[in-house]
């Protein structure tokens, strides 16, 4: 949401609730993408035809009001939409065209298959140049699974915190 706000001066937001597990649909624009593009063709079909995506949300954009908005449609592709509870589509996943920014609207930190987002994310970081003081320990390594107890709705699924 904030990045739409920053990019593309958006603020009207309208009601898209989402909570709990529910599929994405990829777009094109997805399947050429940097982030969708690093995913295996069984992953891509996971998040788009089981409820794969763990949503906390109220509030999206359509995406025509995205299209609609110049500053939006010329940085970002949507690389993805989902429908709320009351089936209206809405803008799931963004990547700037030219920039490393990518946004969801889901928490992939609360999936129970998390590692292809990891992985593109620690892909990604590792292109700067700039490096730490310390060595970063590797992910996967500092990661816990935990039960959710901190969100009811996912109490049943595994969340991931880092050490």
């Amino acid at each position: 949401q904030l990045l739409m706000l920053i990019i593309g001066g958006f603020t009207k937001l309208k009601r898209y609730p989402s909570h709990g597990l529910t599929p994405i649909h990829v777009t094109k624009a997805g399947r050429g993408s940097r982030l969708f593009g690093s995913f295996s063709k069984r992953y891509l079909s996971y998040l788009e035809h089981y409820n794969s995506t763990s949503n906390n949300h109220t509030y999206g954009i359509s995406p025509q009001d995205f299209m609609d908005n110049l500053h939006l449609s010329r940085f970002y592709d949507v690389l993805a939409t989902a429908q709320d509870e009351n089936g209206k589509e809405y803008v799931d996943a963004i990547e700037a065209k030219y920039y490393p920014i990518y946004g969801v609207q889901w928490h992939p930190e609360r999936q129970r298959t998390t590692g292809p987002f990891i992985d593109f994310f620690v892909g990604e970081l590792r292109k700067n140049k700039h490096r730490c003081p310390r060595s970063i320990p590797y992910l996967r390594q500092v990661m816990k699974a935990h039960r959710c107890v901190q969100y009811p709705e996912h109490k049943h699924l595994l969340c991931y915190f880092f050490d």
